[in-house]
């Protein structure tokens, strides 16, 4: 008897839904914006300079990633972020490409790691899963972290 492989998020689904959240924030963002200028007066907002790309690093079998990924895109949404939002598939990747050393999961924002870990190192093995202090990153730690980082 053969035993069955553990179930794998439906990570199609799931960047499906970050792809209908992160176009829904955007369209309630516009509206927020537009609301509030007009009833207080204030101008609007300054946006982030230039583009910005989040890579979401896992392994495909990652317990941690569909709540992460979850949190992110709540996070974006509660800030009005406009955001790039990539999933690297970590054990896909080539053996010499280094961001199979990071843990999974791991956020890179425009390259650099969201909570401040550097760069790993070049061993080409797959690491295991990233310890975060609430067992995933939440919603209320991405938003503190993106509003600070420089984009």
């Amino acid at each position: 008897m053969t035993d069955k492989p553990p179930s794998r998020p439906d990570l199609a689904e799931l960047l499906r839904e970050a792809d209908r959240v992160h176009a829904e924030s955007a369209r309630l963002t516009e509206d927020s914006v537009r609301l509030r200028s007009q009833a207080e007066g204030h101008a609007r907002p300054t946006e982030h300079a230039g583009a910005v790309r989040i890579d979401v690093i896992a392994f495909d079998s990652c317990p941690k990633l569909p709540a992460t990924m979850t949190n992110l895109m709540k996070a974006m949404q509660v800030i009005g972020l406009n955001a790039t939002v990539a999933y690297i598939e970590q054990d896909a990747l080539p053996e010499s490409d280094a961001r199979r050393c990071w843990p999974s999961p791991t956020l890179l924002v425009n390259g650099r790691d969201l909570f401040g870990m550097g760069w790993p190192p070049a061993s080409g093995e797959l690491p295991g899963c990233r310890e975060y202090p609430q067992g995933v990153p939440t919603e209320q730690e991405i938003v503190a972290r993106l509003q600070v980082i420089e984009c």
